[in-house]
């Protein structure tokens, strides 16, 4: 494993033969392990560096485990660390319980079984190492979901102004063509103001939703009749052209975000005309 994956191990006790031994039973597991021969020694290693897991004497001269787990626990970055506590001493049930209570994951006793504390520390390392990915994987979406809102807000601006120019030159050829042409061309010039109209609309609720991405919008109550009457209208053309009959139930109202789910409906009209039998 690369020292960049490596993970440390805080290993604390104040008999350098039993850090000997610890270090013995996890070496195979090859992590960075980090001895420290009090709890005062550990706090100062707490502060430098961050633990996947900590084990943890009990009982030790001048501050004991419980008392370094307290404080373990008291600060911001280390709170989260799971404790295995070990012992040779403090086996009786209210000790277990003391232990609990100051944050530990775990009570061992000594003597312990070599593969069990073994596969304790490897599952705790797991653990750690999928939360360390996941914070990474969160971090990198969240700057993919700001880059998007981004071009989206980039995209809208730059294509309503041509829009606009073309939804107002259809609006003047209709007002100087007006009982000048065939029905079936006036037809046409309609149904390319409406197209026009729908998608002024579309680049709106898109600017929108963009800009409720980067302040964090909140859900509404949502006519499905109306975003789904929506949805069918931005289809209108690939409807006839297929010859299709689109019809359906009541729909509720839910709570939701509007534009999204006319893009909902939208595409699950668009793959039921390209994959209609």
């Amino acid at each position: 494993m690369t020292d960049e994956r490596r993970v440390n191990v805080l290993l604390v006790d104040d008999r350098p033969e039993n850090l000997l031994a610890l270090e013995q039973i996890l070496e195979s597991l090859d992590q960075n392990l980090v001895t420290a021969t009090s709890g005062e020694e550990a706090l100062k290693c707490l502060l430098n560096d961050e633990f996947a897991v900590i084990l943890l004497d009990v009982q030790m001269p001048g501050m004991d485990g419980f008392e370094t787990a307290a404080r373990i626990k008291q600060h911001p970055r280390s709170r989260d660390t799971p404790i295995i506590f070990l012992t040779a001493i403090s086996r009786a049930l209210h000790h277990h319980l003391r232990g609990y209570e100051v944050g530990a994951v775990d009570y061992l006793e000594k003597p312990f079984d070599p593969w069990i504390l073994r596969s304790k520390v490897a599952v705790l390392i797991d653990l750690y190492e999928k939360n360390r990915l996941l914070a990474e994987r969160t971090i990198e979406l969240e700057r993919s979901n700001a880059e998007l809102e981004e071009f989206a807000l980039a995209a809208g601006h730059d294509l309503r102004a041509p829009l606009t120019v073309i939804s107002g030159c259809l609006e003047v050829a209709m007002l100087r063509a007006k009982g000048l042409l065939d029905d079936d061309f006036e037809r046409v010039l309609n149904r390319a103001a409406q197209a026009s109209t729908r998608m002024n609309v579309l680049l709106r609720n898109l600017l929108t939703y963009a800009l409720a991405g980067t302040e964090g919008g909140s859900l509404h109550p949502v006519e499905c009749e109306e975003v789904l009457e929506d949805a069918i209208a931005n289809l209108q053309t690939d409807v006839e052209e297929s010859a299709a009959e689109i019809t359906h139930g009541r729909v509720p109202t839910v709570f939701g975000d509007a534009t999204q789910l006319t893009q909902l409906f939208q595409n699950l009209i668009e793959n039921a005309l390209k994959y209609r039998s």
